[in-house]
């Protein structure tokens, strides 16, 4: 664990970026909490099937099997304190795929803007999809005609 915080470097309020499964498919986003008073370093995560909690780094690490990137908390220590109470006060919210996954609370938590660029991503994708078919359909009533 020591290894892991002397890597990255990590500060309260950096966002951790792990791979969900092997194919990399998909990101989960948690943020770096910091050190309590008894040494013990905390993620804070909107955890599917959980939602948002606190969790002991250690354990944490033990769920991943590969950090993507580290996306450090752009702001000032004051503005660093005020993130981190976002976090906070949302503890024991529900996980919820498309209004409230894990990206979605980094980003609140980050930026003050509650967002997910993979839902977005998905969604465009399958009105591309949408569009396509029903421009075929059309398409196919020209023809028979």
């Amino acid at each position: 664990m020591e290894g892991f915080l002397q890597k990255y470097s990590l500060r309260p309020g950096d966002r951790i970026v792990t791979p969900r499964s092997g194919w990399r498919l998909i990101q989960h986003h948690a943020i770096y909490w910091g050190m309590d008073s008894n040494g013990v370093h905390w993620i804070i995560e909107n955890q599917d099937y959980v939602g948002v909690r606190f969790i002991e780094l250690g354990a944490f690490l033990q769920r991943i099997f590969e950090v993507k990137r580290i996306e450090r908390f752009k702001g000032n220590e004051y503005e660093r304190g005020i993130a981190l109470e976002r976090g906070k006060s949302l503890v024991g919210k529900k996980y919820d795929l498309f209004n409230f996954n894990c990206e979605h609370f980094a980003n609140y938590v980050q930026l003050g803007r509650s967002f997910s660029k993979q839902i977005e991503t998905v969604s465009s994708g399958l009105k591309l999809v949408a569009g396509i078919s029903l421009l075929l359909i059309a398409i196919g009533a020209v023809v028979k005609r």
